[in-house]
């Protein structure tokens, strides 16, 4: 059976949990409520160089030594179904997240950064 490494923001912080692919979400048993605009967030199947995983919404840096230290955004492209990379500080030398290197390292998400 296929599981998915998932995790939920509801507005205060995140709960992580594994979906499996047969089987449907009861929030209420991960004490998510879904009035608070819930958002799933599925893990890349990549670890960062301190092996934390990196979701969907994480902001990564990345030092390259020919062009410096960049930020990026992780996002999951619902047309092409992978993950890729928006810049946001630095110089865009990724586009798609299997193209980081072992510097790179997860620095916040999304959430927690309202200036992204």
């Amino acid at each position: 059976m296929k599981t998915l490494d998932v995790r939920a923001w509801d507005g205060t912080g995140f709960v992580y949990f594994d979906l499996y692919a047969d089987s449907s979400i009861d929030f209420h048993e991960f004490n998510i409520s879904i009035e608070n605009n819930t958002e799933l967030e599925l893990w890349s199947g990549l670890v960062d160089k301190n092996n934390v995983k990196i979701y969907e919404g994480d902001i990564i840096k990345e030092e390259v030594e020919e062009y410096g230290t960049s930020e990026y955004l992780v996002k999951f492209d619902d047309t092409f179904k992978c993950f890729t990379l928006k810049c946001i500080h630095g110089i865009n030398i990724h586009d798609e997240l299997w193209q980081i290197n072992k510097t790179t390292k997860v620095i916040g998400n999304i959430h927690e950064r309202y200036n992204v």
